[in-house]
């Protein structure tokens, strides 16, 4: 299985942390460390087979938000925790309801996740990854009121991240594919952990990926709007299309290969924050 690296897997860190380049300290530091913090949280079911034990994970790190952010703060020492911890006291802190919000919506893969359709993976990706691109977003700008357009972005960002993970998701049982869909091609999620029937499963695939595209298009209309501060925030979701043509073009979504060079996406992110486009 080819290693897609969606997550930190590459050399100049996740497409997150890259975006967060673009931004000027401290809310650089403060970005890097919330998307470091997301990949953790949402690496955790990709990496961890047993249910229990992931419940336990996502459990201390509930816990440990909270008591980052609690009066007195006690900050564990985990650099993780330590980075999402620094945010308490900026001027847009996300505060530990929001942050435990995300960890509630990547619990549920522990949980037996299925989707009944596509509106409840849009509804996944926007309580994962677009809300991570929010709170990005308040970091960036505290007075920001522009949630349209950071929705749509994000629930494109998030689609394309669950569609990257999907070999991963496959091997483990994980939810990648709406029920409805599944049962229109005759699947389940022990059939598709097979890895057996590629065709049928890339077939599968194209009513999520055309919906990925459909919030793309949404989004590369809508963050035209938004003032050149939030480009750090919106940056990753300019990636999504050259992720999206990948996995389009692959024959084998299992052993796809979906990552982009670092060169690649450094210049893809220039040229998204000269001109507002990509």
């Amino acid at each position: 299985m080819t290693d897609t690296t969606f997550h930190d897997g590459s050399s100049s860190g996740s497409d997150g942390q890259l975006a967060a380049l673009f931004a000027r300290e401290p809310q650089r530091t403060a970005l890097t460390a919330l998307h470091a913090w997301h990949a953790e949280i949402s690496g955790l079911p990709l990496r961890i087979s047993e249910p229990a034990i992931g419940a336990m994970r996502m459990a201390w790190h509930r816990e440990a938000v909270d008591d980052a952010f609690a009066d007195p703060p006690a900050v564990r020492r985990n650099p993780v925790i330590e980075g999402v911890a620094a945010m308490r006291d900026m001027p847009g802190s996300p505060g530990a309801t929001a942050l435990t919000g995300i960890i509630d919506a990547h619990d549920r893969d522990f949980e037996g996740r299925s989707f009944s359709g596509l509106d409840a993976m849009a509804e996944f990706a926007g309580a994962g990854w677009g809300k991570v691109m929010s709170i990005a977003a308040g970091l960036l700008d505290p007075e920001v009121n522009e949630a349209e357009p950071i929705a749509a972005a994000g629930e494109a960002w998030g689609l394309t991240e669950i569609l990257r993970s999907f070999p991963y998701r496959a091997g483990r049982g994980l939810a990648t594919i709406p029920d409805d869909v599944m049962a229109e091609h005759g699947l389940t999620l022990a059939r598709i952990a097979t890895g057996r029937e590629p065709e049928l499963v890339r077939k599968a695939l194209q009513p999520v990926i055309s919906l990925a595209r459909e919030r793309l298009e949404v989004a590369r209309t809508q963050v035209r709007q938004l003032p050149p501060v939030l480009f750090p925030a919106w940056a990753p979701v300019a990636l999504s299309g050259a992720y999206l043509n990948k996995l389009e073009r692959a024959d084998d979504p299992y052993r796809a290969d979906l990552a982009l060079s670092p060169l690649t996406r450094r210049l893809t992110l220039m040229k998204a924050s000269l001109t507002g486009r990509f």
